[in-house]
């Protein structure tokens, strides 16, 4: 998604400049004509989703977003001015910034879905799919309550799988340190001393003190290599067939980790399925989005 910004008129008009994301020059040009507006100028100011415009928005903000939005939905005020409100009162820039957007949108004349659906990276598949079940059956509140919910589920979740992480992840990280300092310091004192003795080294022997003479010797490529794979390797895990692999890694994992994996897949997916039938969602959109 890019982000355009634009200057209109209208069927009185009237002129009006602002800010419109799309995926291309074309789609924000139709997305201005369905708002009744014709572009004068339109020029692209920058990509909506590269990491240094805009900073991701929090999960507890959008949690607290959702529940404030159910309230103020049920209480009788309407979208656009529920979103002013929203967007005044939310400490989180970026999320304001996306909800000023999205009271744009519908102040132009889209659907609330609709024009969430241009912050793909914000609202996922999963809100838009129910907030789009809610405008049809007049339900919103209801259903924004029902997506508070379950985001704080997913954040329990979350916070229970990296508490169960820290562990693990912390005892690697000093086994990793310690064959370091093994390879650099202690490896050499012992090649020392069969050198003294004229002893013949077994293989493993040599393998381990040929990479202690690499880690000395290149230690400054050798950093950066590893630094270099770790960061090729979240990327890579980010593609679909990367995401696929890993997954199915993940799965069979040992020492019962590729279990403790499954429930939580299957907690997920039965949980989001509920939440999504439960809004009014047809029952084939949500095995599609769950899965």
């Amino acid at each position: 998604m890019a982000a355009f910004a634009y200057n209109a008129i209208n069927s009185l008009g009237v002129e009006s400049n602002g800010q419109i994301t799309a995926v291309d020059r074309t789609s924000a040009r139709e997305q201005l004509l369905q708002r009744g507006l014709r572009p004068v100028a339109l020029d692209q100011v920058g990509d909506e989703t590269s990491g240094g415009r805009r900073k991701k928005v929090k999960q507890r903000s959008l949690q607290v977003f959702s529940r404030q939005f159910a309230t103020m939905i049920d209480a009788g005020l309407n979208i656009v001015s529920a979103l002013l409100i929203l967007e005044q009162q939310t400490d989180d820039k970026a999320l304001s910034e996306v909800v000023r957007e999205v009271r744009a949108g519908v102040e132009g004349g889209m659907l609330l879905s609709q024009a969430m659906a241009q912050h793909p990276k914000v609202f996922d598949r999963l809100y838009i799919a129910m907030v789009e079940a809610g405008e049809a059956a007049g339900i919103l509140d209801k259903v924004l309550d029902r997506v508070a919910l379950q985001i704080e589920k997913e954040m329990k979740i979350k916070r229970r799988v990296k508490g169960a992480m820290i562990y693990p992840t912390l005892v690697l990280c000093f086994a990793f340190l310690v064959l370091v300092g093994m390879l650099l310091f202690l490896v050499p004192i012992f090649e020392g001393i069969f050198e003294d003795l004229d002893g013949e080294l077994p293989i493993l022997t040599k393998v381990i003190v040929a990479a202690s003479d690499v880690m000395k010797g290149y230690w400054f490529i050798v950093f950066p290599a590893i630094g270099g794979s770790i960061y090729g390797f979240r990327k890579w895990k980010k593609t679909p067939a990367g995401r696929q692999v890993w997954d199915r890694f993940k799965l069979h994992a040992p020492a019962g980790i590729g279990k403790v994996v499954l429930k939580v897949t299957m907690a997920r997916f039965s949980r989001t399925l509920a939440t999504l039938v439960a809004a009014g969602v047809d029952i084939i959109k949500a095995l599609e989005i769950s899965g």
